[in-house]
């Protein structure tokens, strides 16, 4: 809805001059579309919310009189009586700035999927550790980053990359409107990354020009080299591109593609001092859950 939005008031359709807020909700925000909501649309008190159905729903939010930065590029804090952390795949909380599994904990965690103890296992520790399934990053001020899916995750030649940190990157090309990053197999290297593209309203692009504006912009830690293919769909502005995407710097990884965003708690932050990591919410060694009673 917020893109249409954005669009209708580029190409002067409506006046939409008298909004002041708004929630944004339900999928991952571009940090560029936020930018146009504050900078074009105006709305500069608009906030986001973070949460899932097994969350009730809401765990996360961004405050109003946050800077502005925080403000589009994360999605805020959690609500009170909510405890946040970034774990590895090996359940370890990880260190500041690392990327791992975002876990919630508190009152408003499900007390399990209905008829199904099986999945609620997967998902759900005997401590009331929610497993989200999303990638975050945690700075030292707990704001938290989504960085994608644990299933979303391309695989290509045996490094992690991460979709949504693309597709944050493309979008802020000009004559893109929306953008889905997903892996296509390949026989030598397991994935490719696929990009389908949707260009606003009136506006032409060649797949070189997307590869020169990817190059120049990312520079020589990550780069697009390989143009695979270019399909015509049933709309003329969409089309997708298969990509071969370059890591020449171990270290990098994903991570130079889109800034540093993050979460975290309302609640004070205990922080791991053994490896520099934190977990955000009450002291969790203090925090036990109430058992709950049938009514």
């Amino acid at each position: 809805m917020f893109i249409d939005m954005v669009e209708a008031v580029e190409q002067k359709e409506y006046d939409l001059s008298s909004l002041s807020t708004g929630i944004m909700a339900g999928a991952p925000c571009p940090i560029e579309l936020m930018k146009k909501l504050v900078h074009k649309l105006h709305i500069k008190d608009i906030t986001i919310v973070y949460g899932t159905t097994e969350n009730s729903p809401a765990t996360c939010q961004t405050a109003m009189d946050a800077p502005l930065e925080k403000r589009v590029s994360t999605v805020g804090k959690p609500l009170a009586q909510t405890e946040v952390k970034v774990i590895d795949e090996f359940g370890k909380v990880t260190p500041v700035g690392e990327k791992g599994e975002l876990c919630i904990r508190g009152y408003c965690v499900m007390m399990g999927y209905w008829n199904d103890p099986e999945k609620t296992r997967e998902v759900l520790g005997d401590d009331r550790w929610y497993k989200t399934g999303d990638i975050a990053i945690m700075d030292k001020e707990g704001y938290v980053q989504i960085v994608g899916r644990n299933k979303d995750i391309i695989i290509r030649g045996g490094e992690n990359i991460y979709p949504t940190e693309i597709e944050q990157f493309l979008y802020q090309h000009p004559k893109i409107i929306d953008v889905q990053v997903i892996g296509v197999p390949d026989r030598r290297l397991g994935e490719q990354v696929c990009a389908w593209i949707k260009l606003k309203d009136g506006e032409t692009a060649t797949p070189e020009e997307i590869k020169q504006f990817c190059n120049k912009k990312v520079g020589k830690e990550v780069s697009y080299t390989t143009l695979y293919g270019v399909y015509n769909i049933l709309v003329s502005s969409l089309f997708y591109l298969v990509l071969s995407w370059t890591h020449t710097q171990v270290v990098t990884r994903c991570g130079h593609i889109s800034s540093i965003r993050s979460l975290t708690g309302g609640a004070p932050i205990a922080h791991c001092i053994e490896n520099k990591s934190l977990v955000c919410g009450p002291d969790s060694e203090s925090y036990k859950p109430k058992q709950q009673q049938n009514h």
